[in-house]
């Protein structure tokens, strides 16, 4: 479940997340993802039953986890740039993002048929900081950075309140 959730909401940073922000749709920067090509790959594997030789897995499990501390450092990069005036309107936005995501998580989980556990995780991604990968995708598009960069920073910087918080809840 989790597997197809990150997937659903990869591809729509990938689509929408260009698109609206742009006002156009635009098929050829989607296209030109490396991401739409192994995620149509890695399902096609899935559901044909073909396994990948372990040496390939191995590597490309390595590459995976490459991913994340990339990310953080690109993160780490962006905040040098950015002053601390923002912070304050960045919480505020952070404080609004996390209120509306977690009562969607909630309603998603309630309106769907979904088994207790798979309840409680559909709440606890809903309550995730917005992804690291906006930074870059921002930088493409030749966006400003710095609200972009305080934003994410500080729906990170929430999880680690809402994050306990919502387990104590949940379990």
């Amino acid at each position: 479940m989790s597997l197809a959730f990150g997937s659903v909401m990869l591809f729509a940073q990938f689509t929408l997340g260009r698109w609206l922000p742009s006002g156009k749709i635009e098929m050829k920067p989607v296209f030109g993802q490396v991401f739409l090509y192994a995620l149509v790959l890695g399902m096609v594997l899935m559901f044909v039953g073909i396994h990948l030789p372990s040496y390939v897995e191995r590597g490309l499990h390595l590459v995976g986890k490459i991913t994340i501390p990339l990310l953080l450092l690109s993160l780490g990069f962006a905040l040098a740039k950015v002053s601390l005036a923002g912070f304050g309107k960045g919480m505020l936005l952070a404080t609004v993002h996390l209120i509306i995501c977690a009562c969607i998580g909630v309603g998603v989980a309630w309106v769907l048929p979904l088994q207790e556990e798979q309840r409680k995780l559909v709440i606890l991604l809903s309550i995730l900081p917005s992804a690291t990968i906006n930074i870059l995708i921002g930088q493409e598009a030749g966006d400003d950075l710095e609200p972009l960069t305080i934003f994410v920073t500080c729906t990170n910087l929430w999880l680690v309140v809402s994050l306990p918080v919502a387990i104590a809840i949940l379990l």
